[in-house]
């Protein structure tokens, strides 16, 4: 991180002068959102990459390169051939995270339930109703 932002500042002191609009860009992946965020508190313009539609190269797939992606994706950002993932407010994280933790407490009751039922089955304790968890 610290590396990309001294690339930036350096370039923007050596082009002082001139109008720039600098905007990174990377491709959608298992960096998450952190290098956006990162990027979006330090006032530099980033977009994520959805790579199946970045505009490749005719000529077939090619084996995976730095280089090559790098500059793909510079063509991308500079020609416009790419849609940019949808990043998360923090309020979908919120939600995200809410449903997950629903999700879990629910699976936590069901395997509370399942030992209870087997702790009971256990000991010789059978319950004859329809169901094990209503009122009745």
């Amino acid at each position: 991180m610290k590396n990309i932002i001294h690339v930036i500042e350096t370039f923007k002191k050596k082009h002082e002068n001139e109008e720039l609009n600098i905007v990174c860009g990377y491709e959608a992946g298992c960096l998450g959102y952190s290098l956006y965020h990162e990027l979006k508190e330090k006032g530099i313009e980033c977009v994520i990459l959805a790579p199946t539609t970045m505009k490749t190269e005719k000529g077939g797939r090619k084996l995976k390169n730095d280089y090559r992606d790098a500059k793909m994706i510079a063509e991308c950002l500079a020609y416009g051939g790419y849609s940019a993932v949808h990043v998360p407010t923090e309020l979908d994280n919120s939600v995200k995270e809410f449903i997950r933790m629903r999700d879990d407490i629910k699976e936590n009751l069901k395997s509370i339930k399942q030992q209870i039922i087997a702790f009971l089955t256990r000991n010789g304790k059978q319950f004859n109703g329809k169901s094990y968890w209503t009122r009745k």
